[in-house]
């Protein structure tokens, strides 16, 4: 959903947790968008459950992936 360029320098919220480069966030309405196939292809969470397992699993996934395509780009720059 996201190109390569969509993802470069960014993560879900545009905060960095280490204080090191500043980051953009990612188009939230393509978030919002997967946040919906997600939980329609998990009907099973409950609905006042969603928000906290998009934020503790899907967010924190999606900022992973993020960050490790940062490392390895690093990496084979040098």
């Amino acid at each position: 959903m996201f190109s390569p360029d969509e993802q470069k320098g960014r993560n879900c919220s545009g905060r960095s947790n280490s204080g090191g480069s500043s980051l953009q966030p990612l188009d939230q309405d393509k978030l919002r968008a997967i946040k919906e196939i997600i939980f329609e292809q998990y009907p099973d969470v409950p609905a006042k459950l969603q928000e906290r397992v998009w934020k503790e699993e899907c967010v924190k996934a999606i900022d992973a992936f993020l960050r490790k395509e940062r490392w390895v780009s690093a990496k084979k720059e040098c």
